[in-house]
């Protein structure tokens, strides 16, 4: 894992996080919901990372990339709907399917709780999990975070409701 790398994401990842989420849409979309069509687009990621970024100026999100030496992108983990004074973040992450089962995910979340621990000090975690995702549950597990409840019909995927585990990880974990 020499060669991974984990930057905040910008500007100049347009062109690459546009090729990693057309090409990954479809595993995705399996596991969480779609975007819609016009993210896909060069508009809408340019539109996407101006939010982000908006967001972490404010405080209120570390966007991340997980990319190869060469500059591939492979993933994308971030901090999000951070709350500073209460000292807590909801987490997220997706790799490229061709990276999976390689602990990249594990690497991507160790990196952003580190990261969100030293920006923001923060001391609670909260991640969400579909039922069906059990890679990304093992993730989790993986590192510190304990089951707190099941989220009945939480998201919808592909038009039918799916229920989705929260995940709590305080900085005493």
């Amino acid at each position: 894992m020499d060669d991974i790398h984990i930057t905040q994401l910008s500007y100049h990842d347009a062109g690459e996080l546009l090729r990693f989420e057309q090409q990954n849409r479809p595993w995705f979309e399996t596991f969480i919901p779609s975007r819609g069509g016009e993210f896909y687009t060069p508009s809408g990621v340019i539109q996407h990372i101006e939010e982000c970024l908006t967001l972490h100026d404010n405080d209120a999100m570390l966007p991340l990339v997980i990319k190869k030496g060469s500059g591939q992108i492979i993933g994308r983990a971030n901090l999000h709907s951070v709350d500073i004074e209460e000292g807590s973040a909801h987490i997220g992450y997706r790799i490229d399917k061709q990276w999976t089962g390689q602990g990249i995910a594990k690497l991507a979340a160790t990196h952003t709780l580190e990261q969100g621990e030293r920006l923001y000090q923060l001391r609670r975690y909260i991640a969400i999990a579909s039922i069906d995702n059990i890679a990304s549950q093992k993730v989790l597990i993986g590192n510190g975070f304990k089951k707190k409840r099941i989220r009945p019909s939480y998201t919808r995927l592909a038009g039918t409701l799916i229920d989705c585990i929260e995940y709590w990880r305080d900085s005493n974990s």
